[in-house]
């Protein structure tokens, strides 16, 4: 019989009609243990991650396909339900401290509801360098999978070049009316145009200002939030498979009947193998 999972709404605190999605807890499901989180592509790996364990706010289940064309910054929405939903209300990251002589590893603890967005944002308006007016729309999933692609080929000489690739395909509108089919974007707009993506889409350039508890000197720390989340729900997979081994070995239990376990249920059976052999 197929488990059910509670889905947690986000943004939390959300009422069913205001909710943009819910999400379960990962780890949760045999399948949960499949995702190799060494070996794929960041960006499919989130895909993988949001398909298992979302849910539109309607409550159908979201297609890979669907995920793919949503916003970069709307699946760190996703990516920061399903982490909410799996490990709780917080995260910790560890930087050091950039003062010299001190050098102090620093634990920040982010509170991972302080970072839902109220809507979604899927297009940016500004200033070209020449004056022009200028819109582009936030980077997709499909673009992050395109640009990997375009920079895996023979055309991308440079980092430039692919960042330069990436930017002419956001670009929507140019002194109000769309780029001709042979418009080359400046590369002297590539600043202009990353800083006002970053402007829309805050948390893809993370900075956490905090004082380090050593010294006392103020540090700006990049956090690569994305990453950051993703980092944890590996824990959680390893954390699971480890459990798995450990009741398998004493019960031979099989993987799906001890995923299948409520794991406040897992959790009393590794207690009593580890009474039983201490």
């Amino acid at each position: 019989m197929a488990r059910l999972h509670t889905y947690t709404a986000w943004p939390p605190g959300s009422s069913a009609e205001s909710a943009r999605f819910s999400a379960r807890r990962y780890a949760a499901e045999c399948g949960d243990l499949a995702l190799q989180f060494d070996a794929a592509p960041r960006a499919l790996l989130v895909t993988a991650l949001l398909a298992r364990c979302l849910r539109a706010a309607d409550t159908r289940p979201l297609t890979a396909q669907a995920l793919w064309q949503w916003s970069v910054a709307e699946r760190l929405q996703g990516l920061l339900a399903v982490a909410l939903a799996t490990t709780g209300p917080n995260t910790t990251a560890v930087a050091s401290c950039g003062h010299a002589g001190c050098g102090q590893s620093i634990e920040l603890e982010l509170e991972l509801a302080s970072f839902a967005a109220p809507h979604t944002v899927h297009s940016a308006s500004g200033v070209a360098p020449d004056g022009s007016a200028l819109l582009c729309r936030l980077p997709t999933g499909d673009d992050q999978r395109a640009w990997r692609e375009f920079a895996d080929s023979d055309t991308a000489q440079t980092t430039e070049a692919g960042e330069r690739w990436l930017a002419q395909r956001l670009v929507e509108r140019v002194a109000d009316a769309p780029p001709t089919q042979d418009w080359s974007l400046p590369t002297a707009w590539l600043e202009s145009i990353a800083a006002l993506l970053d402007a829309s889409d805050p948390l893809n350039a993370l900075v956490v200002g905090i004082e380090c508890p050593y010294c006392g000197g103020h540090n700006n720390i990049d956090v690569d939030l994305e990453q950051l989340l993703i980092e944890g729900l590996r824990r959680q997979q390893r954390s699971l498979i480890e459990q798995v081994h450990r009741l398998a070995c004493i019960y031979h239990w099989s993987e799906a009947q001890i995923v299948g376990l409520p794991p406040w249920r897992r959790a009393r059976y590794l207690a009593q193998v580890e009474a039983h052999f201490s």
